[in-house]
C-alpha cells in the first residue's frame, strides 16, 4: 500500500495476536495473525517489506 509504512521496531510483532498500531476500537490486531496462520497451514511463507513514509508490501509465496 502507499500508507505511512510500519516502523522497523514493529515489524517483528505484526503477526502477533492482538498487536495493533491503531487506536483503541479501530482494530483487534487479529487480521495479520489469521493470514499468517492460513499461509503457514498451506506450506507458504509471508514476508514484509516496509519503508516509513512510503508504504508496506506483504509478499505471499505458496508451493506449487
Amino acid at each position: 500500500d502507499s500508507g505511512p509504512g510500519i516502523p522497523r521496531a514493529f515489524v517483528p510483532k505484526v503477526f502477533d495476536p492482538f498487536f495493533t498500531t491503531k487506536s483503541q476500537g479501530e482494530g483487534r490486531g487479529l487480521g495479520l495473525t489469521i493470514v499468517h496462520r492460513i499461509v503457514e497451514k498451506y506450506g507458504g511463507q509471508i514476508q514484509v517489506e516496509t519503508e516509513e513514509g512510503r508504504g508496506t508490501t506483504f509478499i505471499l509465496e505458496f508451493p506449487t
